[in-house]
């Protein structure tokens, strides 16, 4: 089952330019690296708990 997360991102209007030539593909990298992180942390979760 896919379960749908939505949040929006706020950037000043010099930096929009620079980090985002494509939104297609910077929405699927912003994807790629929240589940990264997501496992990232978990890892570092059960590694703390033994």
């Amino acid at each position: 089952m896919v379960r749908k997360v939505q949040f929006e991102w706020e950037l000043p209007e010099s930096l929009f330019g620079v980090v985002v030539q494509d939104e297609t593909k910077v929405c699927e990298e912003v994807k790629h690296a929240a589940v990264l992180d997501w496992v990232r942390l978990k890892k570092n979760f059960l590694a703390k708990r033994g």
